[in-house]
């Protein structure tokens, strides 16, 4: 047999099969790579409906807020100060239903004329929270309306807890002044609105303090990343089993307040 006659197809089919496992290599890494970038964008878009869900929890603060400042009762009550006012459209009853952890306020010099504190897990009345009086000094962002539009809301962070805020303008039911001051309502962004925040938008959802002392590993690395690279969201697998979203959001003033985090497992990864 001739050996050279030999040679040649075992040349073509090593020259073959180097060529297959070249493209096969190529075309792994490549469909690898895009369903990596597919699983990254899942995560990324439910991180901006977890963001949606609460900008639209804190539109509603918002809206519930003017619905009460921009009322005649109300508007007369700062002038009246009629006890009746209180007792019929601020008590225990009214803060519960509105999921209200606080309601307060405030005359045109910013000095405190209602204020009411409201456990919503046990259902009852508690103390005004004193940590947030730091926030409600004459000059606060939160009771200065420069205009009669002018209506503040946002996340301000307190010992107890986030809290999410709106202020609003004491005016008429028909939205005129001039202003008798500000109508503050709250809710506390605690473990029951995050529950809630996650089956609404069907994610796995954990919030922390941006300035917390003590973060999960993952979580104080992404931190430091965010920070440095001024960016507001990121991505990243954190083992072949689980990937997480991360996402920072400021307070009422514009400074970091917290860091969300979503989990979920690497389906379309496996």
């Amino acid at each position: 047999m001739n050996l050279g006659a030999l040679r040649i197809p075992l040349l073509v089919t090593s020259s073959l099969l180097g060529v297959i496992g070249v493209l096969y290599l190529a075309s792994a890494k490549i469909i690898l790579s895009s369903f990596a970038e597919a699983e990254r964008q899942v995560i990324q878009r439910d991180i901006e409906r977890v963001q949606e869900a609460l900008l639209n929890d804190l539109a509603t603060l918002d809206t519930e807020a003017e619905d009460y400042a921009e009322w005649d009762d109300t508007y007369a009550f700062m002038a009246n100060r009629n006890a009746e006012y209180v007792c019929s459209n601020l008590n225990d009853a009214t803060l519960d239903s509105l999921q209200l952890n606080l309601v307060a306020l405030f005359d045109s010099a910013g000095q405190i004329i209602f204020s009411k504190g409201f456990d919503l897990e046990n259902s009852q009345g508690i103390p005004f929270p004193k940590s947030l009086q730091t926030h409600l000094t004459p000059d606060s962002l939160l009771l200065q309306h420069p205009n009669l539009e002018n209506s503040p809301s946002g996340i301000v962070l307190l010992p107890e807890g986030a809290l999410l805020i709106a202020s609003s303008p004491i005016l008429t039911s028909a939205s005129e002044g001039p202003s008798r001051g500000s109508l503050l309502m709250g809710r506390y962004l605690n473990t029951a609105q995050q529950e809630r925040l996650a089956d609404l938008t069907r994610v796995s959802l954990a919030i922390y303090p941006f300035n917390a002392a003590q973060l999960p590993a993952d979580v104080q690395t992404v931190h430091s990343f965010l920070l440095n690279e001024h960016r507001q969201t990121f991505v990243q697998p954190l083992n072949p089993d689980l990937i997480a979203g991360y996402m920072l959001l400021p307070d009422i003033y514009g400074n970091l307040a917290l860091i969300f985090r979503i989990d979920a497992p690497r389906d379309i990864y496996h």
